[in-house]
């Protein structure tokens, strides 16, 4: 037969407390992590934006050039 130890009230707390500690800094964790990320979307978006708006230029320039050819 298995001996059990019986744990005393102010140890179960003890261990309730550390594991309320440990899921608040992993959440912390995560949370920092997803701000990271976003941070890193929001630039690759404005990166990408950018590149959007040369490529209309670009599009718009070389429409111009083949209006003026065909006049």
């Amino acid at each position: 037969m298995l001996c059990v130890g019986v744990k005393s009230p102010q140890t179960i707390e003890e261990l309730i407390k550390r594991k309320r500690v440990n899921n608040k800094e992993e959440l912390r964790r995560q949370v920092e992590k997803l701000r990271t990320e976003l941070s890193k979307s929001r630039k690759d978006k404005a990166t990408l934006k950018e590149m959007m708006l040369k490529e209309d230029k670009r599009r718009a320039f070389l429409d111009e050039q083949i209006q003026s050819r065909d006049a």
